[in-house]
């Protein structure tokens, strides 16, 4: 079963680069944006030197301003020094003033388009995001669906008695002293290519005359007609827990690069349990 699907944590490795990627031209997109931005406004003064011309005109501005006041003589002229003064003062205010407006417009211009970055930057994480979802749903779905050529397999039945006897085992050694409230007994398993491993067991395909997966979808497909016909076994052998209690089995699949992982956990509550 050549499908060409990969396991969801390989499949999230190749979308991790290509969200790597989006983010980068992203980024690089934007200090474009700025460069061009900057080079717009190329023109306006360093605020350092803006901070020296205001008080260089205020000085001199106070400076006239005072001498006017104290000691003008109107034929001399003074009036007109005066103006001409205060319009230079005026000149060199209205351009301090011009450019810290300029700056405030820069500024603001600057604080959008990195809100636009990070709009852009947050709609290519939720997408790729999206992606690894439906993936994995897509995955686990097709997997589903391909399980059941498992069902009536010799292998799954042979693989499911092997399990069984080892969770049985399991479950009947777990105490149930008057003290525990509540019987918990995880069991996991492995189905790799060419075997399951149980732990520190293994069940090898070739061993036992059967040939090996060849996909991880085929991989993952087993798993699941394996936990299913691992849950029929113990629920037929465990109709009730030996404390007499109902019991839940809950099924957990996780996925690696090179296997999925079984978690069943056998739970009943503690008919012995005495508070």
């Amino acid at each position: 079963m050549n499908d060409g699907y990969d396991f969801p944590p390989v499949y999230n490795k190749k979308l991790a680069a290509a969200e790597k990627d989006a983010c980068f031209l992203a980024s690089s997109e934007h200090s474009r944006a700025e460069r061009r931005l900057f080079r717009k406004y190329r023109f306006l003064l360093p605020e350092e030197v803006l901070r020296v011309v205001l008080i260089i005109a205020c000085v001199v501005g106070a400076f006239f301003l005072l001498g006017y006041l104290l000691y003008r003589q109107p034929d001399r002229g003074d009036e007109a020094l005066f103006a001409k003064s205060m319009l230079c003062v005026f000149v060199a205010l209205l351009l301090v003033g011009m450019n810290y407006y300029l700056y405030a417009k820069v500024e603001r211009d600057r604080i959008k388009l990195r809100n636009e970055l990070d709009m852009q930057m947050s709609k290519i994480r939720a997408r790729f995001a999206e992606e690894k979802a439906s993936y994995q749903l897509e995955f686990e779905k097709t997997a589903r669906e391909n399980s059941f050529q498992f069902v009536e397999d010799e292998l799954t039945q042979n693989l499911a008695n092997w399990l069984s006897e080892r969770f049985t085992k399991d479950i009947y050694c777990t105490s149930r002293g008057e003290s525990i409230k509540q019987v918990r007994v995880p069991f996991s398993f492995n189905v790799e290519k060419n075997e399951l491993v149980y732990g520190t067991e293994r069940y090898n395909f070739e061993v036992h005359h059967y040939k090996n997966l060849s996909s991880p979808l085929e991989q993952a497909a087993l798993a699941i007609a394996m936990a299913t016909a691992l849950e029929i076994e113990i629920r037929t052998k465990f109709p009730k827990d030996k404390s007499g209690t109902d019991i839940t089995l809950d099924t957990k699949y996780v996925y690696t690069e090179t296997h999925p992982n079984v978690t069943m956990t056998y739970i009943a509550e503690n008919g012995n349990y005495k508070q």
